[in-house]
């Protein structure tokens, strides 16, 4: 059963089960939240003091706002984890109750974000080696094992989401300029984690600031840092979907550092640039044809690596968008080549 039904049916037997009962569980699942030591526990008694909050008044329950300063300041990852997955799910409530301001909000999830280094997926001493975790988005199907920093992320496009896109987005770019250029990786790697977390719900503003973020992202996407780099890819990937066409017109300045990600040593950014490549490409179009013939090469060499699979995926996002019109004929005999060997791969 997905989450999602969870906590439908949470819903319905909160509605309908007695004061006494109602309290005996609240009382009961702050103890859990707070004692117990399974992860897996804290993460389904985060979900019922979810489902508590959406059905009562916080008069009616004053310790909740304890319990939620307590996780919120509590240095143990499962506490934190537990505060941001309630913020996640019933962040309009907690809101619109005045439990926390949007300023205090804003501020704890960007000190969240910035505290990366802590990152117990991706170690420290993995920070220039390219074995770090992948950048990835962070939904309701994939919280549970995820640290407290995508947390905060994906709590942030929930604020995206819930408040007026225009203090969200000025609220990130007060922050972001003075990270892009901090010494510390881990901070470069957060102002990107923050851009592409408001990239669906900030789109508008993103589009009047392209000609500022844009050259950021091109510069971090050539960062010495691999985790850094990851995170310039996902802004690529969001962008790319929620900021098209307006991101498409910046095609000179994206895809040639695109093109040095898939050349890499490193098997990650390889991965994660090949799949944004196919993301970019989806809305290129006519312009395509000034890079088929080089992307065609370039992806051709994966074909028989254990980066196939993505290959492929990108390089029928890549003919799809160039149609049926083939720009040149030295771009026709590489996709001819290119055919040829996807037959020998199938």
């Amino acid at each position: 059963m997905s989450s999602g039904r969870q906590r439908e049916l949470s819903y319905v037997l909160l509605r309908h089960i007695p004061l006494e009962a109602r309290l005996y569980i609240q009382c009961a699942i702050i103890g859990a939240v707070t004692v117990e030591r399974k992860p897996e526990v804290h993460g389904a008694a985060a979900e019922v003091v979810a489902c508590i909050l959406g059905q009562v008044h916080p008069s009616e329950w004053p310790e909740l706002l304890q319990l939620l300063k307590e996780l919120m300041q509590s240095s143990d990852v499962n506490h934190q984890k537990s505060f941001f997955r309630i913020l996640y799910l019933q962040l309009d409530i907690i809101l619109a109750q005045e439990l926390f301001t949007e300023q205090f909000l804003f501020e704890v999830i960007t000190a969240h974000i910035l505290n990366e280094q802590s990152d117990p997926m991706i170690s420290a001493s993995t920070i220039y080696n390219g074995s770090a975790t992948p950048a990835k988005e962070v939904t309701d199907e994939t919280l549970n094992g995820e640290s407290p920093p995508m947390f905060a992320a994906a709590v942030l496009d929930q604020m995206a989401a819930s408040l007026p896109t225009v203090k969200v987005y000025t609220s990130v770019m007060t922050v972001v300029p003075s990270l892009v250029v901090n010494c510390n990786p881990w901070l470069r790697k957060a102002a990107m984690t923050s851009l592409a977390a408001i990239a669906e719900h900030c789109s508008e503003s993103i589009r009047e600031d392209l000609s500022t973020v844009v050259p950021t992202v091109v510069r971090l996407l050539n960062d010495p840092c691999v985790p850094v780099r990851l995170g310039a890819l996902l802004v690529v990937r969001e962008y790319s979907d929620y900021v098209w066409p307006d991101f498409m017109a910046y095609h000179s300045q994206i895809l040639p550092p695109l093109s040095e990600n898939i050349r890499s040593n490193e098997w990650c950014l390889q991965r994660e640039a090949i799949i944004t490549l196919k993301f970019f490409t989806q809305h290129l179009e006519s312009q395509i044809n000034l890079y088929l013939s080089d992307m065609m090469q370039l992806l051709g060499r994966m074909l028989f690596s254990d980066l196939s699979d993505c290959a492929v995926d990108t390089i029928a996002a890549a003919a799809e968008a160039a149609g049926q019109v083939i720009a040149d004929a030295q771009s026709s005999r590489t996709f001819f080549l290119i055919f040829l060997k996807l037959l020998q791969y199938l």
